[in-house]
């Protein structure tokens, strides 16, 4: 990031039925890190809506991505169990040509987190 790279981050999100674990919505939401030399910041940009906040540090832009709000559309759900599940990867693709190969191949770039769960409910 230092050198001018630009990471690109995408938000899964899936919401399951709670008994049968069938896929009932699923969303994608990516946002691209940048730093910033001349200023020695970081911003984050919300690659969907082109929000950009610019941070001192790098532990703020992920404390930012620890406290992101979603809103997802109920209304065609029936009421029941169900369960909203949400991981963080990294694009791989999104990086330059050179840097892609030994992403995939090199362990140091797997930080892909596993999926979080919460269950819950509509009621009628």
């Amino acid at each position: 990031m230092r050198n001018g790279v630009a990471l690109v981050l995408r938000l899964d999100v899936e919401v399951r039925d709670g008994r049968s674990l069938t896929l009932v919505a699923e969303e994608e939401r990516a946002f691209e890190i940048r730093y910033l030399p001349m200023s020695e910041h970081f911003q984050l940009v919300d690659l969907a809506s082109g929000e950009v906040s610019t941070y001192p540090r790098m532990r703020h832009v992920m404390a930012e991505l620890g406290n992101l709000r979603l809103a997802l559309d109920a209304s065609p759900m029936a009421p029941g169990q169900y369960e909203l599940r949400t991981r963080m990867r990294l694009d791989r693709a999104s990086l330059p040509a050179p840097m892609q190969l030994p992403s995939f191949l090199s362990r140091a770039w797997r930080h892909d987190s596993d999926w979080t769960q919460w269950p819950f409910r509509i009621n009628a």
